[in-house]
């Protein structure tokens, strides 16, 4: 029984307004993703050293540094004590592990009978402000980590817990913005990924929309030029409008967030599916144009129209499979449900296209698509131009593609991601602030491993070697702050020796000896 193409054509559209409300709803559950770490691919040995790097120690990125300005220099009373202040309600905030404050550096001299504490910073005695000072900038390994070297600035070190959520992370940011926007600092330079996290989001949901408006807007030009009428814009960017928001409204159901990838989706199921409708726009207005009574138009389109723009569909949609072979996840994500957006626009442009096109056929578009309108006349004497001009064609294409292939060449990865965010975003300056002042932000940490198993990392010829290696970071890479075992070792000796300035020298075999002592009993560690 062949059911009536007026109750089949309403069924369609019933259907298509009910799930697109429930698509609607399961919208509002989408969130974006910061993770980067999603983008390490699961197969690379490296991932599996760095995880179990992370996991014997600690997370790299789980800190935020505080960078604090005072215009007139850092030795002055008021200021200080309102670090020291600060440094203290830091404490107490919830989600911090621990806080290095220059107000709460020690010294520790080991020379006499017992260890002595002495403090970095006097503050209640401004008259050995100018002591502090010579005894801070004479010891190296203060200067870019809690001193700038024009000492208009002091940063402060905050351990975060590890892997906060991004509930607990922007709780977090906002006490400690509370905390220090208190005391009224000339200016406070705010980094770390709790940060730099909110920052992103905002700005990839900023994204999103952006490049769905561009999106909006091409569209909207190319289908008024097409076919000249409202009517024709409406329902081409209805279809696909659509097409986006079930594909958004299935992503939310399977629990999908939207990341760096999956923002641009929109636009490619624009792409997309926008050739598939104006592919059947232009087909069903050319033939009715032509007088072809409407019941045969559409088994003439599936024939004509409908099986290229399946093959079309086929080889879009196997190209973007191919993604799932991809070992990071975002990719693979991006390349299934890109897919599953180009084939439900391609669905809806063969159901949901024909039933508008049925309740309602607009007499201006079919005016449009006859063969003496100007569109057509350009589009034919373009066409004759490239039958006249084939080796022109030809040569433009090699050169390009030569052209091309140079541009590839020249292609560098880059992974700093501040250089997607403009020069005006207060975050993007806090990070050059503390790259211009201190020693940067980016932590490089090295897993050195001892082959010899008769070996600990505390013998002496083992420590030697570490302190090579700090002096050729040094020497080769210029590194700024750095805290290794030989660098501790070195300044234990500083610390027997009672020197309170000047980088420590590495002691010798003799002196190792107390120094060793001194490592293994503080960290309770047994060789």
């Amino acid at each position: 029984m062949k059911i009536p193409q007026k109750i089949l054509n309403t069924s369609v559209l019933v259907f298509v307004i009910a799930f697109t409300v429930l698509c609607a709803f399961q919208i509002k559950k989408l969130k974006f993703n910061y993770d980067f770490e999603a983008f390490f691919p699961n197969e690379d040995d490296e991932l599996g050293v760095y995880e179990t790097h992370r996991n014997r120690f600690e997370w790299d990125n789980e800190f935020v540094l505080l960078g604090i300005e005072n215009k007139k220099g850092i030795f002055q009373k008021d200021f200080l004590e309102k670090i020291e202040k600060l440094s203290n309600e830091l404490k107490d905030i919830p989600h911090t592990d621990r806080i290095i404050s220059p107000t709460t550096i020690k010294n520790i001299s080991l020379s006499g009978l017992a260890p002595v504490q002495k403090r970095l910073l006097h503050i209640d005695d401004p008259s050995l402000y100018k002591d502090d000072s010579i005894a801070i900038y004479s010891t190296p390994e203060l200067i870019g980590s809690f001193f700038p070297k024009d000492a208009k600035s002091i940063s402060i070190f905050i351990k975060t817990k590890d892997n906060l959520s991004k509930v607990k992370s922007d709780s977090l940011a906002r006490n400690i913005e509370k905390a220090f926007n208190k005391y009224h600092f000339d200016e406070v330079h705010f980094v770390g990924r709790i940060v730099a996290q909110d920052v992103y989001l905002k700005n990839l949901e900023k994204e999103f929309v952006y490049f769905l408006a561009i999106s909006f807007v091409l569209v909207i030009l190319f289908l008024w030029v097409s076919f000249r009428s409202l009517y024709g814009i409406v329902v081409p960017m209805t279809i696909v409008i659509i097409s986006i928001f079930w594909t958004l409204g299935i992503m939310a159901m399977m629990n999908q967030s939207l990341d760096i990838m999956t923002c641009m989706l929109p636009t490619m199921i624009f792409i997309a599916g926008m050739s598939d409708v104006v592919h059947f726009f232009s087909k069903y207005f050319e033939e009715v144009a032509k007088g072809t009574e409407k019941q045969k138009i559409y088994p003439l389109i599936l024939k004509e129209v409908g099986f290229p723009t399946f093959l079309t569909l086929i080889t879009t949609v196997v190209g973007f499979l191919s993604l799932l072979f991809s070992s990071i996840k975002p990719i693979k994500d991006f390349g299934f449900y890109t897919s599953v957006g180009i084939i439900i626009a391609f669905c809806l442009s063969y159901t949901l296209l024909p039933a508008l096109l049925y309740f309602f056929t607009p007499k201006k578009l079919v005016a449009v698509h006859d063969h003496n309108n100007k569109t057509y006349n350009v589009m034919r004497n373009v066409l004759f131009w490239i039958f006249r001009h084939q080796k022109t064609i030809i040569v433009t294409t090699c050169l390009l593609l030569v052209l091309s292939a140079i541009g590839v060449y020249k292609i560098k990865v880059n992974n700093i991601l501040l250089e997607d965010l403009s020069d005006g975003v207060k975050i993007k300056q806090d990070f050059v602030f503390f790259d211009k002042h201190y020693s940067g932000v980016r932590p490089l940490e090295l897993a050195i491993t001892i082959k010899n198993k008769d070996k600990t990392v505390w013998d002496y010829d083992v420590m030697q070697q570490l302190n090579s290696v700090d002096d050729y970071l040094k020497k080769e890479y210029h590194v700024g702050f750095m805290y290794s075992p030989a660098m501790l070792a070195k300044n234990i000796n500083k610390a027997l020796n009672d020197e309170t300035s000047g980088e420590g020298k590495f002691p010798t075999a003799e002196e190792y000896e107390d120094v060793k002592k001194q490592l293994i009993d503080n960290k309770k560690i047994k060789t």
